[in-house]
């Protein structure tokens, strides 16, 4: 069956002409021009929309038009292009009017953040595309309340470990993610590697952090641990270069992100040999200037070709190895290497099947959450 389905993806490769088309800017939209390329090279979904083109305008459940317009738009990108450097453009203005009507903060003609742009993007095809119609009352598991092929490609697990420092009593939480949001450490130059390590570092929780411990019924100090649980099939990385409020500061900082990222040393000792944790980078949204007067646009490996090009709004350019890591990087696209959808927390040895157990492996006394639900 593997052999079969490798056979048909080799018959549906990308052409090599296509995808080379420029989007114009419509006034402060290089945001979403930025992560629309990125998104047209991001396999799952070129495949679904374009390559098989398995979307139907009545599938969308909300029926909002968003996932129609997205069709639509990805279909004229990939047509053939009549130049090699992309000299073709469109215009995205029915898609900006649809995320709009989804998303209310993108009316108007501001600059916005092209992270939050993407977040709200997927989010409004997945409700588009959700195949389930009926949710139950208490999932225990996140896709049996949410799947569509966003979901599939795109949304990954983190298991939070809250161990209490008076009795030892450890609580677990399973919360799905659509990308990473990683902390910079250094003002100059650091790498992708400490940015994770950062991030999923044992963390004190005391004094107003105190949180309440199930077992002592009062608040206690805790230390905190993240985990990598389950991998999504397309890897979403965040840097956080912005912070103060309405992002008055701005990171400069050179992350030196690796073309190829194995992610083993973060994923949960459990999911070790059951998932492949090798990412190949294949996108990176930019944004060069100050928070004020940025701009943003996109070094991308075509999907068909595998070189790398520079789509700057309607301006498509070739791009070397070398010029796609720099201090402009803010959103890194990572594409798993082995393409084959990861099991969701559960799955095996039959956790998950109730929301609150014990686990009795050699933390006798944890309770074990599985969240239906993440934080936008």
């Amino acid at each position: 069956k593997q052999k079969q389905q490798q056979r048909l993806k080799n018959l549906q490769r990308p052409p090599a002409n296509g995808g080379l088309v420029g989007l114009n800017n419509l006034g402060n939209t290089c945001y979403m021009n930025s992560i629309l390329q990125c998104l047209s090279h991001t396999e799952p979904l070129l495949r679904h929309f374009v390559l098989e083109r398995r979307f139907q305008p009545s599938a969308g459940r909300n029926g909002s038009g968003l996932a129609k317009a997205y069709a639509n738009l990805m279909l004229r990108m990939w047509a053939a292009s009549a130049s090699p450097t992309g000299a073709d453009c469109t215009s995205p203005t029915e898609l900006k009017q649809c995320v709009a009507q989804y998303a209310p903060r993108f009316r108007g003609y501001s600059q916005q953040d092209a992270q939050e742009f993407l977040r709200y993007l997927l989010e409004g095809l997945h409700e588009d595309l959700n195949l389930v119609s009926v949710r139950p009352k208490l999932p225990p598991r996140y896709l049996q309340q949410e799947n569509s092929p966003v979901v599939e490609a795109f949304v990954g697990q983190l298991k939070s470990t809250l161990e209490c420092c008076h009795c030892s009593h450890k609580s677990v939480t399973f919360d799905p993610f659509w990308d990473l949001a990683l902390p910079i450490p250094g003002k100059s130059r650091t790498s992708l590697d400490a940015c994770l390590k950062l991030f999923t570092n044992q963390e004190t929780l005391d004094g107003n952090e105190r949180p309440t411990c199930d077992r002592c019924r009062c608040r206690r100090k805790c230390v905190k641990r993240f985990h990598l649980y389950r991998l999504p099939s397309v890897l979403v990385i965040h840097l956080m270069r912005f912070s103060g409020e309405r992002f008055k500061t701005k990171l400069n900082t050179l992350v030196e992100y690796p073309m190829e990222l194995d992610v083993s040393e973060f994923l949960d000792k459990k999911c070790r040999l059951r998932q492949t944790p090798q990412y190949r980078l294949y996108a990176v949204s930019e944004h060069a200037g100050t928070p004020y007067g940025g701009h943003y646009t996109a070094v991308v490996r075509h999907a068909g070709t595998g070189r790398w090009l520079r789509y700057n709004d309607n301006r498509v350019e070739e791009a070397s190895t070398r010029s796609v890591v720099s201090t402009e990087g803010y959103v890194l696209f990572y594409s798993r290497v082995d393409s084959q959808p990861a099991e969701e927390v559960g799955d095996d040895d039959n956790e998950g099947d109730d929301p609150v157990r014990e686990n009795g492996e050699d933390e006798e006394n944890t309770e074990k959450h599985v969240m239906a639900n993440g934080n936008h």
